[in-house]
């Protein structure tokens, strides 16, 4: 993922700066929004916590174009950002810890094996044992 062109603007009404950022992905999917919030806030040198995506387009080849607003502080933005955005957010960011959470579980399930098939293998190694002591 490639973050081309960005253009900025400032509104000082709102207490924001808008923001369109042209990205390129060649031979990869549209990145999903907390991939976005997380690149642009590091190319960008903010705090992911300021920016609300407001849109995402993507066009048929491997260019996309975002549009965000970034706040000064967290108060800024949920003053000013409407509730569907912020709910939004919230939904996302609940989305991604989710599977980062299910995805741990599914590692340390395959790192260990299962109680159950713990307690297979013990019954035949006694058998094992007991075939050996006749």
């Amino acid at each position: 993922m490639d973050i081309k062109n960005i253009t900025k603007k400032e509104n000082k009404l709102l207490n924001r700066t808008e923001a369109v950022i042209e990205i390129n992905h060649p031979g990869e999917a549209t990145p999903n929004r907390i991939a976005l919030i997380k690149q642009i806030a590091a190319k960008l040198n903010t705090k992911e916590e300021l920016i609300a995506l407001k849109r995402v387009e993507s066009t048929f080849d491997t260019k996309t174009f975002i549009h965000i607003h970034i706040y000064p502080s967290v108060d800024d933005l949920k003053k000013t950002e409407p509730k569907h955005i912020l709910t939004r957010l919230e939904q996302t960011k609940k989305k991604h810890e989710e599977k980062l959470k299910k995805a741990k579980e599914a590692a340390a399930s395959k790192a260990e094996p299962a109680p159950e098939a713990k307690a297979e293998e013990k019954p035949a190694a006694e058998e094992k044992k007991e075939e050996v002591a006749e």
